[in-house]
């Protein structure tokens, strides 16, 4: 009983892999003939291959490259010109994406990106007032970089995800094997290489090495080694067409936790545990003892988690803190301006270093109020995402990025362009094929509903003759 419930909740994860063209074949044509208009429709796989393929690439260019900065500091490739090449990778990216893809999502996304530009424009103005220009500018990047990797999803296909996804996992691995030599050797044979004390070689405690892999810091490997993680393990693995690439797909999500475990970040250990426990939560919601029991090994891991030291209790205090701080200070309405907290504050044409550890408050240190309220809508429109896909072909991608929401409640993850980038840019994917196909399928029920109601008024019965 316990095996056969188990599997059948677990079909939807692992269960048989699912292509863009099953997806079209099914959805369009469940009574089994596949039609021309299927094959097209299917994720957009015949549509552009060539500006497909230039909007791939250049994404991982934009995710990948800020993975091996340690690789370009250790080859003379000077910080900012990497930073550049990244931008404009993903801003060539977002154009490819809103040429060939916005037209094909729903109203109420294209509202909410005009929404956010609105008050991105707003913080603009403001942060000219009061802050020096280069600082606005770096805010300005940081803030939306995500996003334009996010808006160049728009014109891929779930092919070419799996591309992305291939690709990175190279990445990943290289930075597993690399943390482990990096944790062998030591701090001091990391110094002795070159390597800077307090940014790129940083410790736990004083004591227990908190590994960069390939990456110039640890946290930029630990919160792309979680969403990495996560999107292996709910997406990745179940639409992987080969059984090779299923296996590849396994070793690169041991890889993924390997970086989690000697990064030591917690906040990417916490955002893989929040992902899995919302997907147990979606698959077993009408199985209760099952949903006991993925609760129970939940608790398991958090405990295990505790044991190996990633708990800190006066982190947590300390970040308390500053919150009661920051929300005693007073912003304004429309905030300081963007660029007032977070990594831009940190520069050297910075007025303060705001450090908020809680990306919401930085959006509202920025924004002020307008900027809350859009965090707040962003909130329930999460959730709603999360309630809305439990059955849709897009759940688990959504429940990855309403876990990316949760880390930003610790540090400010939205930062880590490669990290929420990538959570952006897989659901981004994964909804408009979705959503492509859904359209389609009413499309061809209301012109199969149209042709049977013509029939009908036109087809009329004989009159006998007498």
């Amino acid at each position: 009983m316990w095996s056969s419930e188990l599997s059948n909740a677990l079909v939807p994860l692992w269960g048989p892999k699912m292509t863009d063209a099953d997806l079209g074949y099914r959805s369009l044509n469940p009574g089994g003939r596949q039609t021309r208009d299927s094959k097209v429709s299917a994720g957009g796989e015949r549509q552009g291959a060539w500006p497909r393929r230039s909007a791939t690439a250049l994404i991982v260019f934009a995710i990948g490259l800020p993975q091996i900065g340690l690789i370009a500091g250790l080859a003379g490739v000077d910080s900012g010109m990497l930073t550049l090449l990244v931008t404009l990778c993903a801003l060539i990216a977002a154009l490819i994406g809103m040429t060939r893809g916005i037209p094909r999502v729903g109203g109420g996304a294209v509202l909410a990106w005009v929404a956010a530009t609105l008050i991105i424009m707003l913080g603009l103005i403001v942060g000219l007032a009061n802050l020096p220009t280069l600082q606005v500018m770096q805010g300005l990047r940081i803030l939306a970089l995500p996003l334009l990797i996010g808006i160049g999803g728009f014109a891929l296909a779930e092919s070419d995800l799996r591309i992305v996804m291939r690709v990175l996992s190279l990445v990943i691995v290289g930075s597993a094997i690399a943390a482990t030599i990096e944790v062998s050797r030591g701090v001091d044979y990391l110094i002795d290489a070159g390597l800077t004390y307090g940014t790129t070689v940083r410790t736990y405690e004083g004591e227990t090495l908190r590994a960069p892999g390939l990456a110039l810091t640890n946290y930029d490997l630990g919160s792309f080694a979680g969403v990495f993680t996560a999107l292996c393990l709910l997406w990745w693995i179940r639409n992987e067409q080969s059984k090779l690439g299923r296996v590849w797909a396994v070793f690169a999500s041991a890889a993924g936790i390997a970086c989690l475990f000697l990064s030591v970040y917690r906040t990417g250990l916490i955002l893989l545990v929040v992902a899995l426990a919302l997907a147990l939560i979606a698959m077993l919601y009408k199985r209760p003892a099952l949903a006991i029991l993925a609760g129970a090994g939940i608790l398991g891991i958090y405990q295990l988690v505790g044991r190996l030291g990633f708990d800190n209790a006066e982190s947590l205090t300390s970040r308390q803190e500053t919150w009661g701080q920051l929300l005693e200070a007073d912003s304004g309405f429309f905030g300081s301006g963007i660029g007032a907290a977070g990594a831009a504050s940190g520069g050297t044409a910075s007025v303060a270093r705001i450090v908020t550890d809680n990306y919401f408050l930085s959006i509202w240190v920025q924004f002020g109020v307008p900027g809350l309220v859009l965090i707040l809508l962003l909130l329930i429109w999460g959730v709603n995402v999360a309630w809305r896909s439990l059955r849709s072909a897009d759940m688990y991608c959504g429940l990855v990025f309403c876990a990316a929401l949760v880390a930003c409640l610790f540090v400010e993850f939205w930062e880590y362009s490669s990290a929420m980038g990538f959570a952006l840019l897989v659901y981004s994917v994964v909804h408009r094929c979705h959503r492509e196909v859904e359209l389609r399928s009413r499309s061809l029920a209301n012109t199969d509903k149209l042709k049977i109601e013509t029939e009908n008024t036109t087809t009329r019965p004989r009159r006998r003759r007498r």
